[in-house]
């Protein structure tokens, strides 16, 4: 064999070499390539499952939640729900009390009521210690949700009843003005009541109502009727008695209404 013969073998060897380590390299690119498209496929996917259930746990939770259905607020439609506004009026002995404007005594309960109950205010402002206010308010409070010292509109009073007679074979009703109104839509009432009958402690009374139950034909509807028995020497207490717009949670607090200040409202559709 001649040296240019051997060279030239060399030279093929080394081609041959160098494309083997070409090739090797070119592969094990290839290898590193598709594992990383692999990997960032699957995370890709993975997010892009993950943004999909998000929406739809989002959308489920807008239209079933009922946390964030309560989350859109209600507010207090009704006159003097706080009652911060009183009036004088008398019985049939002459006496002069004092009872919150925009209150009904319906159909015979006029009769009595004066003559059996001896209304009195008791002022709920804000800006004091728990600890400070009555027992009966703070049983309320804690009640109600309000918790601390602040509460909407500076404060709220309640009514306390003093019965000097039994309600026996009388009809005491009694309810609360609402407001000018042609509503089309749902309306919740809310009262708090504490007597001898709710085993004195306090109890919210609430009720639904959309247009078919009747009473939403003209305006100044007088809203829900609350019957009330008691025996001479009991305390009735009422407070709150909350008109709203809409369906309010039962699950919900008072506290968690805005109850904001205004003279009237229109409940919408």
């Amino acid at each position: 064999m001649s040296d240019f013969t051997a060279i030239g073998q060399y030279v093929t060897e080394a081609k041959n070499l160098l494309d083997a380590i070409k090739g090797g390299a070119v592969r094990v690119m290839q290898t590193q390539f598709d594992a990383l498209k692999a990997s960032i496929l699957e995370r890709g996917n993975a997010a892009i499952s993950k943004i999909q259930n998000d929406a739809q746990m989002a959308l489920n939770q807008v239209s079933t939640s009922e946390e964030m259905l309560n989350s859109i607020g209600f507010t207090a439609l009704n006159i003097n729900d706080d009652f911060s506004l009183w009036t004088e009026m008398n019985n049939s002995r002459g006496e002069r009390q004092e009872w919150p404007v925009n209150m009904a005594f319906y159909n015979d309960s006029a009769k009595y009521a004066r003559d059996l109950l001896t209304p009195e205010k008791i002022s709920v402002p804000s800006g004091v210690a728990p600890n400070l206010r009555p027992t009966v308010v703070q049983e309320l409070i804690e009640y109600a949700g309000f918790g601390g010292e602040q509460f909407p509109r500076g404060g709220f009073n309640v009514l306390k009843m003093t019965a000097n007679g039994s309600s026996l074979d009388k009809v005491i009703n009694l309810g609360f003005a609402g407001f000018n109104t042609e509503s089309y839509g749902g309306l919740t009432y809310m009262l708090y009541v504490r007597s001898p009958k709710t085993n004195n402690r306090w109890e919210r009374l609430i009720y639904f109502m959309n247009r078919h139950d009747g009473g939403f034909e003209g305006r100044g509807f007088v809203y829900h009727a609350t019957k009330f028995d008691f025996e001479a020497g009991d305390e009735i207490y009422i407070a709150l008695p909350t008109l709203t717009a809409g369906y309010y949670p039962a699950g919900v607090l008072h506290g968690l209404l805005p109850n904001e200040p205004r003279a009237r409202y229109h409940a919408t559709n």
